[in-house]
């Protein structure tokens, strides 16, 4: 099964890694490292982690604050949208940035993980 980010969800996944390492050299490395875990856990176990919203599931990387926004498409897991831990959960299905990405979640322009 293949994992493929949204541009968006891309983009804020490299700023992440930028922030921690700011933070701390190494962190960056370690936080990218906590999420591509994260990721082969979801390409394994798909249905795992609980429902969101109709189709959209979320998985919480261990280490860090982060939960991986993620839907199930055919053969293909795409992450929507990523969101830092201490956001509140139900601004994600409020904002237009959400409801944006998860309209456009089947659109051609994914990245691979």
């Amino acid at each position: 099964m293949n994992f493929s980010f949204h541009p968006e969800a891309s983009r804020e996944f490299n700023q992440s890694i930028d922030y921690y390492e700011e933070c701390e050299q190494g962190l960056g490395y370690d936080f990218s490292i906590e999420v591509r875990s994260a990721i082969v856990n979801i390409v394994n176990h798909p249905n795992a982690w609980p429902l969101v919203d109709q189709d959209v599931r979320s998985c919480l990387t261990n280490r860090f604050p982060y939960s991986i926004i993620y839907s199930i498409e055919k053969n293909e897991i795409f992450a929507v949208n990523r969101t830092i831990g201490n956001q509140d959960p139900d601004s994600l299905y409020t904002t237009n940035n959400f409801q944006t990405i998860t309209a456009n979640k089947k659109s051609p322009s994914r990245q691979q993980a």
